[in-house]
């Protein structure tokens, strides 16, 4: 497959339209168009083993998020009365915080969330359990880290903090290396449930 990419080695067997259905979808993801995605395919034939070893993905979050949601919890009929949760660094920021943050209203710099909090079922917990207040999760004023839960899960959350103690405190190296901070340049986010509830 063309493109300069990672390699990563990837094997399945195909067959006929589920083989093109496959490639299509994975296609969202690599530096390739769909008819190349399709010559490749029909190239290999179907019933093949194939090894793709030329997959570039995206560089687009939201593409890669909303690609996540549709596969996990998009794909579950009722989830939202299920117990879910999505959690990690997004490197991206969340209208939420628009009143810290003072974006133009057409930055494309909430489409990640944007894409979760208007297409899935999840909630922003730090949100949820701290609506005036911006607390931000990195060694600057960002809050790139996040938990979402479903709402069943959001109605047993106790106490969540983004905590800041004198150990978790993010500090720049002090030979000034780049982007190396002491213990980490994320701040730890602590979520306590009563699952009795």
């Amino acid at each position: 497959l063309p493109g300069n990419a990672w390699l990563i080695p990837f094997y399945k067997t195909y067959n006929e339209d589920e083989d093109l259905e496959f490639l299509l979808e994975l296609s969202m993801f690599a530096d390739l168009n769909n008819s190349e995605v399709k010559e490749a395919a029909m190239e290999y034939g179907s019933l093949s083993t194939v090894y793709l070893d030329a997959i570039r993905f995206s560089d687009d979050k939201n593409v890669q998020m909303q690609y996540i949601c549709e596969h996990t919890i998009g794909s579950v009929e009722g989830s939202e009365n299920q117990m879910w949760m999505m959690m990690g660094d997004f490197n991206s920021r969340s209208r939420v915080d628009q009143d810290t943050y003072k974006h133009p209203d057409f930055t494309t710099a909430y489409l990640v969330h944007d894409y979760i909090i208007g297409n899935t079922p999840y909630f922003d917990v730090i949100h949820e359990m701290h609506p005036a207040t911006f607390y931000t999760s990195t060694g600057g004023q960002s809050r790139i880290d996040f938990v979402y839960a479903t709402k069943p899960l959001l109605d047993r959350v106790v106490k969540a903090e983004i905590h800041t103690d004198s150990y978790t405190k993010p500090v720049r190296d002090a030979k000034k290396i780049s982007n190396f901070w002491h213990p980490s340049d994320h701040r730890p986010i602590i979520v306590d449930f009563d699952m009795k509830k």
